[in-house]
């Protein structure tokens, strides 16, 4: 008897391994409809227990068909380094954000003559989405641009994927003669599905520096600093950002 449902789940796995998604993880056929099983259970000992790991015998050998997954995210502020991905994962969506640029400095003659300053253009920003994630995946977050520097590129990399997002541009100091500009150049994004540049800065006026332009990504990741007032350096502006989404 036991011969007999061995070779039954044998049967019935490789029915499932001829007709179901391509797609990693476990699938069951329901409703007219292949469903994707997240989190199966088993009845043992008076409880519902969850299946971390599931195996069958077959031909002398144990035969493993599915591993639980646990979606995961994570979001990078600083640094570079690496994530694995978590067993189970069937998609990634990553997303990279260059740091912004610092604003200019406003100017102030001591004689009745006040300027402001530019303000900066934000990072760029890509989000790419894989299937069937592997390995891990290495990043690194683009630092703030200060002292009149090009804000930082992100960037990640890893199995079918390849990605970067430039920083923004520092805003115009302001002079003698009039404010400062604002930054025109922004940063750019490649190798994702989606690539936004950056937003411009604004010019100084009124007194009031000029503000800096931000990046698609939104939150106030990669963000342009303010120009300054007359009285004032420009502002920093923000670092960018490395987000990894792995979903079941």
């Amino acid at each position: 008897m036991a011969a007999i449902l061995r070779r039954f789940l044998a049967i019935c796995l490789i029915w499932l391994a001829a007709f179901a998604p391509a797609q990693a993880g476990f699938w069951v056929w329901d409703s007219g409809a292949w469903r994707a099983v997240q989190h199966p259970y088993v009845w043992d000992a008076g409880a519902w227990r969850a299946v971390q790991n599931g195996w069958v015998w077959d031909s002398g050998s144990w035969h493993k068909f599915f591993t639980a997954c646990t979606p995961a995210t994570f979001a990078h502020d600083s640094g570079s380094g690496s994530d694995a991905t978590p067993a189970g994962a069937v998609q990634l969506i990553v997303q990279v954000v260059g740091g912004g640029a610092q604003g200019g400095s406003g100017f102030n003659d001591g004689m009745g003559g006040e300027f402001s300053g530019g303000g900066a253009s934000g990072g760029g920003y890509a989000v790419k989405t894989i299937s069937s994630p592997s390995g891990s995946y290495s990043w690194s977050v683009g630092v703030d641009g200060s002292g009149g520097s090009q804000g930082g590129t992100s960037s990640a990399s890893g199995s079918a994927i390849s990605m970067s997002a430039t920083g923004g541009f520092p805003g115009g100091t302001a002079n003698f003669f009039s404010d400062g500009v604002g930054a025109t150049s922004v940063g750019s994004a490649s190798g994702g599905d989606s690539n936004f540049n950056g937003n411009v800065g604004l010019s100084g006026g009124g007194g009031s520096g000029g503000a800096g332009g931000t990046s698609a990504y939104g939150g106030g990741y990669g963000k342009g600093g303010d120009g300054g007032n007359p009285f004032s350096g420009g502002a920093f502006g923000t670092p960018g950002r490395v987000v990894l989404t792995f979903t079941c």
